[in-house]
């Protein structure tokens, strides 16, 4: 078939893209089919699902509602001005959402919202988001896991130098915990691309801490040296949920990795056996290469070792 001059390319009228009794428009946003910069080393991922890093600072969530409302607000209007009505339904720019984009779409009178897969929906309480999100582009820094078929990460999410089993810093923007380095976001998005579903592996009650709300040991007053905090303790739990609330704020994770039995030692190793109990098939990739801590000092690294030992 030849191709079309620009001038005879067929171009749909308002009203024919939204024939009753056939189909209706739906609506893909006013202006959030873009990419930005979402971390300060600047990879970019869709806007409606993230907070921008823009002038060196993340947006704050006032920020993001904000540009996610006016844009909802913007789309009804055009659709109440050019079709009479509003628009029923969204469907995500590049197939991804966040919780807050999917508020904002309720809250404008969207009845459900679309990813960009296909398959059969299933009706359940979550209809406002159906199927999983596109595949965009190729990266060959996890080419050994695609080639795997490797289907889920666990992406580690904080770092522990000293090698004590507790974490000093994390690897993603938060108020709580002081932070390694901002590059969680830029190592999930790049899997994400890639149909990866990433999980952030951050153990919660494994945060320093001053020693005043941890858990106490025998004798009576005294902290072992693996410490973990109290679950009873109201400060101890005020600052886990906050932590994981701005995981949530300010990553892609789709999830956290399931709280693991605290008498292991290394949570690794529990959570690995864990999942071959479940019949997951658990992989061991020798040539894998990957950037990661390592303890500082010849007393870190004797600590981590000796717990190592003992876990296995």
């Amino acid at each position: 078939m030849p191709a079309l001059a620009k001038t005879q390319v067929p171009i749909l009228c308002y009203h024919e893209v939204d024939r009753a009794g056939d189909y209706f428009a739906v609506s893909h946003t006013h202006a959030l089919h873009k990419q930005r910069a979402i971390a300060p080393q600047g990879g970019a991922s869709g806007i409606a699902a993230n907070r921008l890093y823009l002038n060196g600072r993340y947006e704050t969530d006032e920020e993001y509602e904000k540009r996610l409302n006016d844009d909802m607000a913007e789309t009804q209007r055009l659709f109440e001005e050019k079709l009479g009505h509003p628009a029923k339904a969204m469907v995500w720019p590049y197939g991804m959402c966040s919780g807050a984009s999917i508020r904002a779409a309720k809250a404008h009178g969207m009845q459900a919202t679309f990813l960009l897969d296909g398959g059969i929906n299933e009706v359940e309480p979550s209809y406002m988001t159906y199927a999983r999100r596109i595949i965009m582009g190729d990266n060959i820094t996890v080419k050994k896991l695609t080639d795997n078929k490797i289907s889920l990460v666990a992406l580690q999410a904080f770092a522990d130098p000293d090698g004590d089993g507790n974490y000093d810093k994390v690897y993603f923007y938060n108020k709580q915990v002081p932070m390694a380095a901002d590059a969680f976001n830029d190592v999930c998005n790049a899997l994400q691309q890639e149909g990866i579903k990433v999980v952030a592996w951050l153990p919660a009650l494994t945060c320093q801490t001053d020693g005043s709300n941890l858990v106490q040991a025998a004798p009576a007053g005294k902290a072992g040296w693996y410490q973990r905090l109290s679950p009873f303790d109201e400060t101890s739990t005020a600052k886990a949920a906050d932590l994981f609330r701005d995981l949530g704020r300010y990553t892609l994770a789709e999830g956290v990795l399931g709280l693991w039995n605290p008498a292991a030692i290394t949570d690794d190793i529990e959570m690995t056996w864990r999942l071959e109990t479940h019949f997951w098939d658990i992989r061991y990739e020798p040539n894998m290469l990957c950037w990661m801590l390592v303890p500082e000092t010849l007393k870190g690294l004797w600590r981590q070792r000796l717990r190592w030992g003992w876990n296995a």
